[in-house]
């Protein structure tokens, strides 16, 4: 088994050491686990999100944090040789934060770059508290999905990343907002996504958080996979998004059985 979208507790909204996650890990016999913890440094949601946790203390997300993060993953390669322990991030792309972000990463040998979208316009569209006024702004299902797009496929030509991360997250609360017609509505917009994707050798995940929320399905949908294939694409990651140990591995299996499925390959 491997698991590549873990947060350790760097992140105020996840808990658990590195250590713990990996001997969990070797414990339940998984090959390699691959460490994200969030990057998000949009100045736009400064006073929410540029928080990262050190040492018990609470630092910026600009601050030298990930030097320590890489102290860490060497300790953990050194104790645990048997397991492949892979160093990435998750980062919250932002338009106007490009070159911060390409800054930041050039400094630090990162093995995999998750590329994701978080945000539209400083508004969050992952966490609930935040939907109301998703909604004043995203009125219309296809200004909402247009915004998106537009956002993400910048995040493709920028050339940071390797993978993108929940392709679809904008079903999370999407559904709830706007009914079952964004899953049909998002498809057309990945008909030209997905070939970009292919074109620039950037591959996505299969995360399985999905299917801990209402709507029980993976991002990306099983529709979308499917289109995943069509398109050429046959090398994917798969991760639990996991935030806390007792969600560690959550629904991998189902992953993998989509994986299997649709002939697609595990791995970085």
């Amino acid at each position: 088994m491997k698991d590549y979208h873990i947060h350790p507790g760097y992140s105020l909204d996840a808990e658990g050491e590195i250590f713990q996650y990996v001997e969990l890990a070797i414990k339940l016999g998984y090959k390699e686990i691959g460490f994200t913890p969030h990057l998000e440094i949009s100045q736009r949601r400064k006073e929410k999100d540029d928080f990262i946790k050190l040492k018990n203390k609470i630092v910026s997300m600009r601050s030298d944090w990930l030097t320590h993060y890489f102290s860490e993953i060497e300790r953990a390669r050194k104790k645990y040789p048997k397991i492949k322990i892979w160093a990435g991030i998750e980062v919250g792309y932002y338009e106007e934060e490009e070159e911060d972000l390409r800054a930041i990463i050039k400094k630090y040998p990162f093995d995999y770059l998750l590329g994701a979208i978080h945000s539209l316009d400083g508004i969050s569209i992952t966490e609930k508290k935040e939907n109301e006024e998703l909604k004043r702004n995203y009125p219309d299902v296809n200004n909402y999905l247009q915004k998106y797009f537009q956002l993400l496929k910048k995040a493709i030509e920028s050339d940071l990343f390797t993978h993108i991360a929940h392709i679809d997250i904008y079903k999370k609360f999407g559904y709830l907002l706007f009914g079952e017609k964004i899953k049909e509505l998002g498809i057309k917009y990945l008909e030209t996504i997905l070939p970009l994707m292919k074109k620039k050798n950037i591959s996505l995940e299969i995360n399985t958080a999905g299917l801990r929320q209402p709507f029980k399905e993976t991002y990306p949908s099983i529709e979308i996979i499917r289109m995943v294939r069509r398109v050429g694409i046959k090398k994917v990651i798969i991760g639990s998004d996991t935030h806390y140990l007792k969600d560690f591995g959550d629904y991998l299996l189902w992953g993998y059985q989509l994986t299997k499925k649709y002939q697609l390959k595990i791995g970085l």
